[in-house]
């Protein structure tokens, strides 16, 4: 006799949440929880954005021969959630799919606990709200560049680089591939970035930088803006470092990817204490 399946407490709710998204587009004609439902299922075309735990993403449901889900990233950083279901299938295997790829997300982020994922709402939630451009940008820096956002960027990175079933290994096209994909470029903009005009204009207003001391109290630091910046840049460095290195092991046509090569490692971090705002990295 089969096992029940149970879902982690941490997707359950999300598992009801997103297959009732899809019920008004359910045909049912019979069902018999010990048997096959006779669903017919017409998803919609278009996506639906969803937020889970802070991550923000598309669902895309189709119908196929085959209970299957899979995670796809397009050029511009978009995670988008592929779940297909037969056009006759059972609810409990239907939910366990959904379960799965949920799962994965939260693994791809390194947020598989509730205790991680408090800690990244914590990031996500940083009780600082700038009123100025400058500090709303500079929040976003501080975001970017922690250590779950960067680990979620190169997890993200194998999967937009990585083409299923590709028989060329160029790796003239998979550079190609990366030079346009949106969080190689945005970490590249970090790097190139000058700050040194924005930095003294923060430092010539005075509700600017009423702004950046709030923001270091809250972060219980006293850094200067160069010292944030120099922590910026040197992390970016390292994201777009180890982006080129999935290319190339991709090119070689690698059999699986070594996922701790990539982790950002805390030893990065030694110059600002991340670890009241970060999950533990692998």
């Amino acid at each position: 006799m089969a096992k029940n399946y149970t879902y982690p407490d941490i997707v359950k709710d999300d598992v009801d949440k997103i297959y009732e998204l899809y019920r008004p587009y359910l045909s049912h004609t019979f069902f018999n929880p010990n048997r096959f439902s006779t669903y017919n299922l017409s998803p919609p075309n278009t996506l639906i954005k969803y937020n889970f735990y802070n991550i923000e993403f598309y669902l895309k449901f189709q119908t196929g021969n085959n209970y299957l889900s899979y995670i796809r990233i397009d050029r511009f950083g978009n995670t988008i959630l592929h779940i297909e279901f037969p056009g006759r299938y059972k609810l409990k295997k239907a939910k366990k799919c959904i379960s799965h790829i949920l799962v994965r997300l939260l693994n791809m982020y390194n947020i598989e606990s509730e205790d991680k994922i408090k800690k990244y709402n914590d990031i996500k939630n940083l009780d600082f709200n700038p009123t100025t451009r400058e500090l709303k940008f500079l929040k976003q820096l501080f975001i970017e560049n922690t250590n779950v956002e960067l680990n979620a960027s190169l997890n993200k990175t194998d999967y937009y680089i990585d083409d299923k079933g590709r028989n060329n290994c160029d790796l003239n096209y998979y550079l190609e591939k990366l030079k346009n994909y949106f969080e190689f470029v945005k970490y590249k903009y970090i790097v190139d970035f000058n700050e040194k005009q924005f930095i003294k204009k923060i430092k010539s207003n005075k509700l600017c930088t009423k702004e950046f001391n709030d923001f270091n109290k809250i972060l219980n630091k006293n850094y200067s803006l160069e010292e944030w910046f120099n922590i910026f840049k040197m992390k970016s460095r390292i994201v777009l470092l180890k982006q080129l290195k999935i290319v190339y092991k991709i090119s070689k046509n690698r059999p699986f990817i070594e996922y701790s090569e990539y982790i950002i490692d805390e030893v990065i971090d030694k110059k600002i204490d991340y670890s009241q705002y970060l999950p533990e990295t692998i």
